[in-house]
């Protein structure tokens, strides 16, 4: 298999689709604001990615090609705006 992201390199990790961290941080306050629950679907769902291209995209959201017709349900999530991302062969990291 290959990286979901890149579609270059073998999958080494599994990537979580919305980052561990900002479910952490989304579960912490929805109550407060009275936000519905994320469904399990979108909680547990990752994506094959090569090591690169996990750490690269770190708790940001990006999704693969693949996921390219769900940014807009994802993005309604309240997370923030979902983007498509390749992998990173034009991201700066910092």
């Amino acid at each position: 298999m290959i990286c979901a992201y890149c579609q270059l390199a073998p999958v080494q990790n599994k990537d979580h689709v919305i980052p561990k961290a900002r479910l952490r941080n989304f579960n912490a306050h929805r109550k407060v604001r009275g936000a519905p629950p994320i469904a399990r679907e979108f909680r547990h769902a990752t994506v094959g990615a090569c090591h690169s291209c996990n750490i690269r995209k770190g708790s940001r959201l990006y999704v693969p090609s693949s996921w390219a017709d769900r940014i807009e349900e994802l993005s309604a999530l309240g997370l923030g705006i979902f983007q498509v991302w390749d992998g990173g062969r034009h991201l700066e990291v910092a």
